[in-house]
């Protein structure tokens, strides 16, 4: 069982552990079951760079930073260990954001062995890799991050990764839902992380009229006409949570989301 995969079995913990650093290959394998050391580096996340993001940074992405920090959606730990692997089919970074309001991230880290693992793993796929178009309609695009270069992949399924292509492009795109899963299999999780920022996602314009008890001096109609806001100040933070417990938000439905905002990642506008 991986430790993500056990992390959501047993209570959260913070418990780290100190070993000997070793880093060894198994070909064929898992990339990161020759690395023994337990002894973590990784800073908390947001110390580092994003390195790598599964999923748009304004939503609710995977990411590995470059000191071996990681984050994980925390609605996606509620799906593993069971058969939905492919939770972030859902379009939880596109428009029509289908989470929970506001989602949430849970940190963790990787060895400097598992992460050279992941360095290796990601580098040929975003090195002008093919991962063909399937010819169907109505499904939204993932975006991948790695170093800077950020690839897109529509009706991409980690249920299904070939699904709608055929041969290398299938293949290409069964390693990177391999990636998605060293990361999450290799993390070791730690604690969750405080909501400081969220995004505010509007899909469609918004009277201000008919919102309720809007906690924000920015109105609603304006967010409409930008489409994102970043919200960071903490007494605007803890309003719009508290207006998402409240009636208020039930107005907008699916018209307005407040997202969690990532740590390191930018802001919704930029």
């Amino acid at each position: 069982m991986s430790r993500a995969r056990m992390w959501s079995i047993v209570a959260l913990s913070a418990a780290l552990m100190g070993g000997a650093a070793a880093c060894g290959d198994a070909p064929g394998g898992d990339p990161t079951a020759g690395c023994t050391d337990e002894t973590r580096t990784a800073g908390a996340p947001g110390d580092a760079e994003p390195l790598l993001l599964f999923g748009a940074g304004a939503y609710a992405p995977t990411i590995v930073y470059a000191d071996g920090a990681v984050v994980i959606p925390a609605a996606a730990l509620d799906h593993l260990g069971t058969d939905a692997t492919g939770y972030l089919r859902l379009p939880m970074m596109a428009p029509g954001f289908s989470g929970e309001q506001p989602g949430g991230f849970v940190a963790g880290w990787l060895s400097d062995c598992e992460l050279e693992a992941v360095i290796e793993a990601a580098e040929p796929l975003f090195d002008g890799v093919d991962f063909g178009t399937p010819q169907i309609t109505d499904h939204a695009s993932t975006p991948f991050t790695f170093e800077g270069t950020e690839i897109s992949l529509y009706a991409f399924d980690r249920d299904d990764p070939g699904g709608g292509v055929s041969g290398a492009q299938a293949r290409a795109r069964q390693d990177l839902a391999d990636l998605w899963t060293l990361v999450e299999d290799a993390t070791e999780l730690t604690g969750e992380v405080e909501i400081d920022r969220v995004f505010v996602h509007t899909y469609v314009s918004i009277d201000d009229g008919e919102v309720t008890d809007w906690p924000l001096t920015t109105p609603v109609s304006e967010i409409a006409r930008l489409g994102c806001l970043t919200v960071d100040d903490p007494g605007d933070v803890e309003a719009v949570l508290a207006w998402l417990d409240g009636p208020g938000s039930d107005d907008l439905q699916w018209r307005l989301t407040v997202v969690a905002a990532a740590p390191g990642v930018r802001d919704c506008a930029d």
